[in-house]
C-alpha cells in the first residue's frame, strides 16, 4: 500500500512555528510560568517524568536542584528559596 506524506500548514498562514520546551513539570512552573505563556500567546509544552508525579523531587543531579542548593548557600538565613 503507497503512502504519501506532506507537510501541514501552520496557523494563519505562518512559515515558521516555535514551542518553548520545559523538562520538568515542577509545581513552580504551573505557578509562575504557565500563566506568563497564556498571557503572552507563547507556546510550549512540559516534559512530565510520569513516575514522579505527586512524590518529592527524586532527580537528584538536575539543574534544578542546583540552584536551589546555589541560592540557599547564598540567601540571608530564612530567605532561601522554597
Amino acid at each position: 500500500m503507497p503512502v504519501s506524506i506532506s507537510p501541514c500548514l501552520w496557523k494563519h498562514g505562518k512559515r515558521w512555528a516555535y514551542s518553548v520546551t520545559f523538562d520538568e513539570a515542577l509545581a513552580e512552573l504551573h505557578e509562575y510560568t504557565i500563566p506568563v505563556h497564556q498571557e503572552l500567546g507563547v507556546p510550549g509544552h512540559v516534559e512530565v517524568v510520569v513516575g514522579h508525579m505527586g512524590t518529592e523531587r527524586r532527580v537528584g543531579s538536575s539543574s534544578y536542584n542546583g540552584y536551589h542548593r546555589a541560592a540557599a548557600l547564598l540567601s540571608p538565613p530564612n530567605h532561601a528559596p522554597r
